[in-house]
């Protein structure tokens, strides 16, 4: 999966869309899971790893990467329950264009929630597949993270992707 941050443009043997609806990202990740979020300083690139296998929308496949490329500002404000784990789901999500760039905006929860922005000047949705894990998440109040290896997607997991969406 770590091939599809370093470089995203790489992903010419699936299916290419551009999402074209401004609440497409919003119906795209309603109730995905962001596990991770990878911010490369150095190319001002940044990555998102969402658990698919809950989200509503997306049937075919369990893990989608989200990427940002020349990232102006990346913004999280939020605080969760008390478990030490959490799988923030997306609750509401808005892809807004502007003069070369991209505002990306996640509303995400557990209660009392969490808000996280990037801008930057343009991404990629990529869906696929991680092999082996099961159909349904993980309980993270029942494991610590190095549990968790195995059950969920991280930079380091076999990705096979299927389909990508275009944000620029």
């Amino acid at each position: 999966m770590h091939d599809v941050l370093a470089s995203p443009g790489a992903v010419h043997s699936v299916p290419v869309e551009r999402l074209g609806r401004h609440d497409s990202l919003g119906v795209l990740l309603h109730e995905a899971q962001l596990i991770d979020l990878r911010m490369d300083a150095l190319t001002r690139r940044a990555g998102l790893i969402f658990d698919l296998r809950v989200a509503l929308e997306i049937r075919d496949a369990n893990t989608g990467v989200l990427v940002i490329d020349d990232v102006e500002r990346l913004s999280w404000a939020g605080v969760g329950p008390t478990e030490p784990l959490i799988a923030w789901s997306v609750d509401g999500a808005a892809l807004e264009r502007g003069l070369g760039s991209i505002t990306i905006s996640l509303g995400l929860w557990p209660a009392p929630g969490g808000e996280l922005t990037i801008v930057g000047t343009a991404g990629v949705f990529v869906a696929g597949n991680v092999p082996h894990l099961a159909d349904v998440p993980p309980d993270y109040t029942e494991t610590d993270r190095p549990g968790l290896e195995g059950l969920i997607a991280d930079w380091e997991s076999e990705f096979t992707p299927f389909t990508a969406s275009v944000l620029a």
